[in-house]
């Protein structure tokens, strides 16, 4: 091979290379977006039943504070929780499939965010739709008032277990980028 084709060879493999490290910011920009909004809107979402639950009835029981309380709760599952939950598994799926070395951090965040879509939609969001359904039966909710208070509490626990998944995944993160400073530092200092 002469030095001329050896160069060509080595230019073209040093530009793929240069592109995909671009393409490798980009995914890593995007998935980061991604992971930032999904996160967002799943705290979001929380503090909106949280607040709701707040400022309920001691009793619970008040038909009339069910029925606007469950007004509420389903637009927010529809447009807030399930598209938060999506937005923050793709954004830790890309993220995790973008990163040239798996390490732990990536790994128990990846783990974090599937469980945080798995309870939130295949737990929550059935549950959520059970207590809504019985909040408008035409019949009326006096006669299911206890079904309805087992489902509207067990909807606040499962969404309760994902504000402390979520809480374990910011101090994962946290963990993780404080650590990747303390090594940017010891490579800058040596």
């Amino acid at each position: 091979m002469e030095f001329d084709e050896f160069r060509t060879i080595f230019a073209s493999e040093t530009i793929n290379f240069i592109k995909m490290n671009k393409k490798t910011k980009s995914l890593n920009s995007i998935s980061t977006l991604l992971i930032a909004i999904g996160f967002s809107l799943c705290v979001g979402s929380i503090a909106a039943f949280i607040a709701m639950n707040i400022i309920a009835p001691e009793n619970g029981a008040d038909l009339d504070f069910i029925h606007w309380q469950r007004h509420f709760i389903n637009p927010i599952m529809a447009y807030v929780t399930v598209p938060g939950i999506w937005l923050f598994l793709a954004g830790n799926a890309g993220l995790f499939f973008v990163q040239p070395r798996k390490n732990l951090f990536g790994i128990i965040q990846l783990i974090l965010a599937v469980l945080v879509f798995a309870n939130g939609l295949f737990l929550i969001v059935p549950t959520a739709k059970i207590a809504s359904g019985l909040a408008a039966e035409p019949t009326g909710l006096s006669g299911n008032i206890e079904l309805f208070l087992q489902k509207k509490t067990m909807e606040d626990s499962l969404g309760g277990v994902n504000l402390v998944l979520l809480i374990a995944y910011l101090i994962v993160t946290t963990i993780q980028n404080y650590k990747n400073h303390d090594k940017r530092n010891k490579h800058q200092t040596v």
